[in-house]
């Protein structure tokens, strides 16, 4: 638990301090003696991008400490910067430099804040209905409890703030009070998908699945006439049967085959064996040849001796009349004889091996052309019969492989655009705002009986004018008393309200016990009940600024409330911590800047 200490401020080179008490604090006095400044400054070190310091004032720079359980904490912020620098003797907090919105080097400020409201760093809330989430920080839910003067008497919902549209209550504003009132930040299970997104997405896949559908019935007109009759189980058996016939087609092509190669081994043995005997044949025809020369040569020798004997033989040498020798005559004519007997013995031989290999030779050349022929058959029959057949049988199986496929495509197109189907069915039946929370309701269901309540109990405390009866009205998230509206008030009835509206919320939040801020500040909450209101075009009572100021200060420590108020009313303010600023020179403290008069 933490309250303010105090501030200070450097100004002109000057530095003014403003010490606060744990309860209630009351900062009162005329008009230009900086006491909305002091609620500007709280804002301005809770994280506001921009000041609302007077430039004529000359502010440099803004301190402020804080007590948290009896140990100090103290942060200062230069004007015009982004940084603050924290001194810290708090467990949790550490002293370093801390950004607006933090980064890799320094965390934002709004670390320090949510750790002194003992709120976890991380917690999220929903940002939309429709589940978007967003980070809780101190600036969510300030305005709740920080009420300026600028607010205090709008007539839309004092819950509102700064960043609700036109009247209304921003979804992050209300998913926040729900988290501090109940703990649920009530995200959904599931990752959030912007509706917007969403949508773009949706009529992405719409026009993608449109598309898919055209280009379907194209591909599927395309061939609709080459879809065959059978079914794709029937093509497969089909295509299965066709190559159990093509395998058998090929196993009789190549024992075909195997035939042809023994049978052509068996022709190259025989024409080798032909041309064996071609070699004898004629070589034994040379042999005879040479045999009939020699027979021939004998024949002639043998006659000639016959023809010789006829002749009268020369007895006597004519040239030395010596007596002439004839005792070989009888021996070559024999010899001539003999050996072309032997010859013709050799020609019978041989002319009978000639007939021999003849016979054989025809018998060769006839089984040659036998095998030739044999040869040939087979490979007729291979190029006629069993090559055509596997032919037919490999276009045949082909034609059910395309036809298999024609099949399949136009089942695969059929299922796909059934799944297209679906898709643009699922989109067109989705529902196009998927509300993951009315917050609205949920609101109701937790505040409305407690605000009723806290409300009732106020302003009876106060002793509101005429007061009757009095509801938390859910569909403006403000209060309506006595059947009037707020918004229907003057803007003193209306800053009296805002002012109850925002104590029950705090009440309540208190009451629930998860988080509630210690901390309320208020600008003016009765400023305007000392004028008259135009639209009532009555008075309102002084009771009831008496009442709610003893209000206050009923409220013991918690939490610390300062009050900024012109004129108080006249009321003990025992254990209050008053502060007056008198914008008079000789009498007690000019304004919240020292050394500073108008």
């Amino acid at each position: 638990m933490f309250y303010i200490k105090w501030i200070k401020i450097t100004a002109n080179q000057k530095e003014s301090r403003i010490d606060f008490a744990p309860g209630l604090n009351i900062i009162y006095g005329p008009s230009n003696t900086g006491k909305s400044m002091v609620l500007d400054c709280i804002d301005y070190m809770m994280g506001a991008g921009t000041h609302r310091f007077d430039v004529n004032l000359k502010v440099e720079k803004i301190q402020i400490g804080i007590d948290v359980n009896g140990e100090g904490l103290s942060i200062s912020r230069d004007v015009n910067t982004q940084s603050f620098e924290v001194i810290s003797h708090v467990d949790g907090i550490e002293t370093s430099t801390y950004k607006l919105k933090g980064g890799k080097k320094n965390p934002p400020i709004n670390d320090v804040w949510m750790k002194l409201f003992d709120i976890p760093l991380d917690t999220k809330i929903l940002k939309t209905q429709e589940g978007k989430p967003q980070a809780l920080t101190v600036r969510t839910f300030y305005h709740t409890f920080i009420i300026d003067e600028d607010r205090i008497h709008d007539k839309a919902s004092v819950l509102k703030g700064k960043h609700g549209l036109g009247g209304k209550v921003g979804t992050p504003t209300l998913t926040a009070l729900l988290y501090l009132g109940t703990g649920n930040n009530y995200l959904p299970n599931l990752a959030f998908i912007d509706p917007k997104i969403k949508k773009a997405k949706d009529e992405g896949v719409l026009k993608i699945v449109n598309r898919g559908m055209g280009f379907l019935e194209r591909q599927k007109s395309s061939f609709d006439d080459a879809l065959p009759l059978l079914q794709p189980v029937e093509l497969q058996n089909k295509i299965n049967q066709t190559i159990d016939e093509i395998g058998a087609a090929k196993g009789i092509l190549k024992e075909a085959l195997n035939l042809c190669r023994e049978i052509g081994e068996e022709i190259n043995k025989v024409m080798r064996q032909i041309s064996e005997d071609e070699v004898l044949m004629n070589r034994n025809q040379l042999l005879l040849s040479q045999y009939k020369a020699d027979i021939k040569r004998l024949t002639f020798i043998a006659e000639g001796n016959m023809v010789s004997q006829k002749i009268k033989t020369i007895e006597r040498c004519p040239f030395c009349n010596g007596e002439l020798p004839h005792e070989h005559e009888e021996d070559c004519i024999g010899s001539a004889i003999a050996e072309e007997q032997k010859i013709e013995m050799q020609v019978r031989d041989l002319q009978s091996v000639q007939e021999s290999i003849q016979e054989e030779y025809a018998a060769l050349s006839k089984k040659r052309d036998m095998l030739i022929n044999q040869r040939n058959e087979q490979e007729e029959k291979i190029r006629r019969e069993l090559e055509p057949k596997i032919r037919q049988l490999k276009k045949q199986l082909d034609d059910f492989k395309i036809s298999l496929r024609f099949a399949e495509m136009n089942t695969m197109i059929d299922q796909f655009s059934t799944f297209l189907k679906q898709e643009r069915d699922a989109v067109e039946n989705e529902e196009t705002a998927d509300i993951h929370l009315n917050v609205k309701e949920k609101f109701k269901e937790v505040f409305k009986e407690l605000l009723d309540t806290e409300v009732d109990e106020l302003l009876k405390y106060c002793d509101y004018q005429n007061y009757l009866d009095s509801y938390f009205d859910i569909d403006s998230y403000d209060i309506v008393v006595n059947g009037h509206e707020k918004k229907s008030q003057g803007k003193g009835f209306r800053a009296f309200l805002n002012t109850i509206l925002a104590v029950a919320m705090e009440n309540c939040l208190e009451k629930m016990g998860h988080y509630h801020p210690t901390l309320f500040v208020i600008d003016s909450p009765i400023l305007s009940l000392k004028e008259k209101d135009s639209k009532r075009d009555s008075y309102v009572t002084e009771p009831m600024k008496e009442h709610l100021f003893r209000y206050f200060l009923t409220r013991a420590d918690s939490p610390q409330t300062i009050v900024i108020e012109n004129e108080i009313p006249s009321i003990d303010y025992e254990g209050a911590n008053l502060i007056h600023f008198t914008k008079n020179k000789g009498i007690g403290r000019y304004g919240l800047i020292d050394g500073y008069q108008e």
